[in-house]
C-alpha cells in the first residue's frame, strides 16, 4: 500500500525520492505482490462500513506487477530516464525479512459483491505522481467521500 500525506515508507516513496534526486534504484525482478493506493482501501473500507457487510474482502487493486514493473511504470510517470532503474534479484537487494516471490490475493469476492474493483495498480501510480505536485500538495487532502467510484 502507498500513497496518502503520511506515506514516507513505502517503496513508492523511497523510488520516488530517489528519482527526484538522479539516484538510481534496484528494483526487484523476481519479486511481485499487489500495489494499492492507500486512499482507495480507504474508500472500500468505507463502502464496507455503509453496507455493513460481512466476510474477508482483499481490497487490492488488480495485478500482480514486479517491483522492476512498477519502478519502471513510476519513472514513466515522472518522466525519468529508465537507466535510473537497475534491474536485480531478492538476493542482490538484500531484503531484510524473507518474502514470498509473488503474492496475488484474490479479488473475486469483492467484485462479485461490490460489482468491480479498485482501480488498477497503474492508475494508483499515476495518482501517486499527481499527488506529490507542489500545486496537488498545497490543495490539502482529499475528500475520501466525495469521489466514490465503487459501486454499492
Amino acid at each position: 500500500m502507498f500513497g496518502g500525506p503520511n506515506d514516507t515508507f513505502s517503496f513508492l516513496h523511497m523510488a520516488h525520492r530517489m528519482f527526484l534526486g538522479g539516484e538510481t534504484l534496484r528494483a526487484a525482478t523476481d519479486w511481485a505482490a499487489h500495489t494499492t493506493h492507500s486512499f482507495y482501501v480507504a474508500r472500500a473500507l468505507l463502502a464496507l462500513l455503509e453496507r455493513k457487510t460481512y466476510g474477508i474482502y482483499h481490497t487490492v487493486s488488480p495485478g500482480v506487477p514486479t517491483y522492476l514493473e512498477i519502478a519502471q511504470y513510476l519513472a514513466g510517470q515522472m518522466g525519468v530516464p529508465p537507466k535510473l532503474i537497475q534491474p536485480s534479484t531478492r538476493q542482490e537487494i538484500g531484503l531484510a525479512a524473507g518474502r514470498p516471490k509473488r503474492l496475488e490475493l484474490s479479488i473475486k469476492m469483492w467484485i462479485e459483491d461490490f460489482g468491480a474493483p479498485l482501480p488498477d495498480w497503474k492508475k494508483g501510480i499515476a495518482d501517486f505522481v499527481a499527488e506529490r505536485k507542489p500545486s496537488a500538495r498545497s490543495a490539502g487532502p482529499k475528500n475520501i467521500r466525495a469521489q466514490r467510484p465503487i459501486k454499492h
